[in-house]
């Protein structure tokens, strides 16, 4: 299943509910600290998972999970709610690389706006449906986000 990406006031959306409290959301998840969880406290936050209540910080400092930055926190909720449509507008550009790079379940509803997503040199394999379209290639979806979005990508239209 992949990560489904939607655009406030412009896509239909699927009906379930909306979390547009990122803070509250993520007090409801347990991290179970699989690959993902670890992955996006490593990239994002340069740190380290230790357990579901704690975490090690890019200084070395044991912290409790409440000090995760609200981007980290959307993410892992992301992944651990898929019953949920998560409301993405404080997730910052490092977290929102991060989610594109390796979540592959869950719906993120996004403001309306075109978003910069860093790539690397090499293109990195992605599981993101937006607009109806599958996109597999990093670096494609990178461009739409930064050209097109939050409107259709004209390929849909052919």
């Amino acid at each position: 299943m992949p990560l489904h990406i939607y655009f406030e006031g412009k896509n239909s959306l699927p009906d379930m509910p909306i979390e547009r409290d990122i803070e509250a959301l993520f007090m409801e998840v347990r991290l179970d600290g699989c690959e993902y969880d670890q992955t996006i406290l490593r990239e994002v936050e340069k740190g380290q998972y230790l357990d579901h209540l704690q975490f090690i910080d890019r200084f070395g400092r044991t912290l409790p999970r409440g000090f995760l930055s609200t981007g980290t926190k959307g993410a892992l909720a992301l992944w651990h709610r898929t019953d949920v449509i998560v409301w993405g507008a404080e997730i910052n550009y490092e977290a929102m690389r991060e989610i594109v790079k390796n979540c592959t379940r869950g719906a993120l509803l996004l403001p309306a706006d075109n978003y910069y997503i860093e790539c690397k040199l090499e293109d990195a394999e992605i599981d993101v449906v937006c607009w109806g379209k599958h996109y597999t290639s990093m670096h494609e979806f990178a461009e739409y986000m930064i050209e097109v979005a939050p409107y259709e990508p004209k390929e849909s239209y052919d």
